[in-house]
């Protein structure tokens, strides 16, 4: 008995096979036997092993022509997710490509102070870090080398007090000097200086702090508000100098926020310490907050300095009583 196929299909190597009429195309088959078939369109007959190579052979000309679009969009989509993976590795290694000069980054001569709140009144080296090059870099490890004569006896190192350092901009830097310090000191660039990728976002500024001194130890408690926007932010971070009245450093501060990925227009707390190196009186405080802002993954947060974020607060710091609480939201409580 004949069966009409619309299409003929045969099962081959486990896999449905569609074959054609190697005289027309038409799929439009009826079978004769096990071995033959006959085209209902042109009335050709041929063997199934002649319609199996066929169907392996060139397809009607619609098929061929879809084939070569599905083709053509793959391999553009292909083409497309390539360059899209490329920007994006590129973005993320950027920093790391951009070579910046050693020159560009200026070292004061360093001075040695006492930390006033170490048990044992540590001794360190204090140098200013200038980045005088033209882009935003990283902050800088510093490297002191102590020698005896032309003997090296330790090597001790500090990074710039701050998230990001962007063109003119100076941070301090602490050292602490060994027991065994010796008769001189070089200081050096600890690597080359890193790019830093920064964007000019919106400025942080303290929305509400307090500055105390209890037993000669300073702390700053305040609140930060995430910028508004879309994006959170991930991450932020005070870079603190309290000055005296001839507007010399008497302490370097540095605080973070407590929670991160704050969403926009929410607050924390920064709690902020301090080294005392000076006992004179606090008269004004000067400090700025890069902070990073999370992106879709898996592109990593943005940071975010803007080049007029310095603030200058004229005041002095408040005295507390030893049996006061020492934690920042307590302080931010007090009237």
């Amino acid at each position: 008995m004949q069966q009409s196929l619309r299409p003929l299909l045969r099962r081959t190597h486990m896999t449905l096979q569609t074959l054609y009429c190697d005289a027309c195309g038409s799929r439009d088959l009826v079978r004769m036997d096990d071995e033959r078939y006959r085209c209902s369109h042109c009335g050709a007959s041929a063997l199934v092993s002649e319609a199996r190579a066929t169907a392996r052979g060139p397809m009607p000309r619609a098929v061929a022509s879809r084939g070569w679009l599905f083709g053509a969009a793959g391999l553009f989509l292909a083409a497309l997710f390539a360059v899209v993976l490329w920007r994006m590795n590129h973005s993320l290694h950027a920093d790391r490509e951009v070579a910046i000069d050693p020159a560009t980054i200026r070292l004061s001569a360093p001075h040695a102070v006492t930390d006033l709140n170490a048990p044992t009144h540590r001794d360190k080296l204090l140098l200013m870090v200038t980045n005088q090059g033209q882009r935003a870099i990283r902050p800088p490890q510093i490297v002191a080398r102590f020698y005896d004569g032309t003997t090296r006896l330790e090597t001790a190192s500090g990074y710039a007090q701050t998230g990001v350092m962007l063109p003119g901009d100076s941070s301090p830097v602490l050292i602490d000097v060994p027991r065994q310090r010796g008769t001189r000191h070089e200081i050096v660039l600890g690597a080359p200086p890193a790019a830093a990728e920064a964007l000019a976002g919106p400025i942080i500024t303290f929305a509400q702090y307090r500055l105390v001194e209890r037993d000669g130890r300073f702390k700053l408690a305040a609140l930060v508000k995430a910028p508004a926007g879309k994006h959170a932010m991930q991450s932020c971070r005070a870079s603190i100098l309290l000055l005296d009245s001839a507007n010399a450093p008497i302490a370097i501060g540095d605080g973070r926020c407590r929670v991160r990925d704050l969403p926009p227009g929410e607050s924390t707390t920064v709690d902020a310490s301090f080294v005392r190196f000076s006992g004179a009186a606090v008269a004004a405080m000067r400090y700025h907050i890069d902070y990073e802002l999370t992106q879709p993954p898996p592109a990593p947060p943005r940071a975010v300095a803007a080049a007029n974020r310095e603030v200058m607060v004229a005041g002095a710091a408040e005295r507390i009583a030893t049996s006061q609480s020492w934690d920042a939201p307590d302080l931010l409580r007090a009237p």
